[in-house]
């Protein structure tokens, strides 16, 4: 983590190269429609506002990334 470069999610901004610290307020996943792909979503929160993240995974690595978040999470 690069502490210098820690910045608040209200002052986010599109191109930066930052670290934001947050709570994760949610985590979910759901499959595309043809099956062959699971967006994971993740919702973190800080003081100043929230942000949701967004994976898309394919097949091959899906199932082991979604394990390893809900494991965790």
């Amino acid at each position: 983590l690069d502490y210098q470069q820690r910045v608040r999610i209200a002052a986010l901004m599109e191109g930066q190269d930052v670290t934001v610290i947050g709570i994760i307020q949610s985590i979910g996943s759901f499959e595309t429609k043809n099956q062959r792909h699971t967006i994971l979503r993740i919702v973190i929160a800080d003081e100043t506002g929230r942000a949701t993240l967004q994976w898309f995974l394919g097949q091959k690595h899906q199932q082991q990334i979604l394990n390893q978040y809900r494991s965790r999470y």
